[in-house]
């Protein structure tokens, strides 16, 4: 579970940026929406888009392939700590990976399938090449067709994320953190943006629901 202090903050830090129009919500409610990206982003209402890899690599070509070489990369924005530390420029979002269930009768056989498929190098070239994600196995980082211009950005997106690969939060390993994840982004998040309930009323809900034991499996 978040520490309530620091999540609270943080929700009443985007619910002012929201009602100020500084930040503001696909119409839609979704990024993933084509409609965003027609509507909103074609039109020059906005001026930036946090999200991850795979938003520039699929999302901006597939919707809005008109913008070409108009829109470019960066880290995110960071804060200094008290001791005058500076933040993360990078964050973790959702997540992907390769799993073998307790019950499997060919574990062996499962464990040497996701050491090809993780450690393949052009396997990994490929994924992200092909417009999936940039890859996580270090390895494959000296691919150079990683760290070219990439034709949309007209920037290189491999050297940009290998610079901010130390500064990665670490990721909390848990079998609910999807539900925790996307709970907060479909029920909660955007419930505050919209100013339907406040920071704290989304924060305990979200708690109570999360404390609800888990549907049969």
């Amino acid at each position: 579970m978040p520490d309530k202090k620091t999540a609270l903050s943080i929700l009443d830090e985007f619910a002012k940026l929201s009602k100020s129009e500084i930040a503001v919500m696909p119409d839609r409610g979704s990024i993933f929406d084509p409609v965003f990206f027609s509507g909103d982003l074609e039109t020059g209402e906005v001026l930036c888009v946090p999200g991850a890899d795979w938003y520039g690599l699929d999302l901006f070509q597939q919707f809005a392939p008109d913008m070409k070489g108009l829109w470019g990369m960066l880290p995110l924005p960071t804060w200094r700590d008290k001791d005058g530390k500076l933040g993360p420029r990078t964050a973790t979002f959702a997540g992907q990976g390769l799993m073998i269930c307790e019950g499997s009768q060919k574990k062996d056989a499962s464990w040497s399938f996701i050491e090809f498929v993780m450690k393949n190098k052009e396997a990994n070239a490929q994924r992200f090449l092909q417009g999936n994600s940039f890859p996580a196995y270090r390895p494959s980082w000296k691919d150079k067709r990683l760290l070219g211009k990439h034709e949309y950005f007209e920037q290189s997106m491999g050297d940009l994320l290998i610079d901010l690969a130390d500064e990665i939060p670490p990721v909390v390993v848990d079998p609910r953190r999807p539900q925790a994840i996307f709970m907060m982004q479909e029920n909660y998040f955007g419930s505050v943006m919209f100013g339907a309930i406040s920071s704290k009323e989304a924060l305990d809900q979200y708690v109570d629901a999360m404390k609800k034991p888990a549907g049969p499996r």
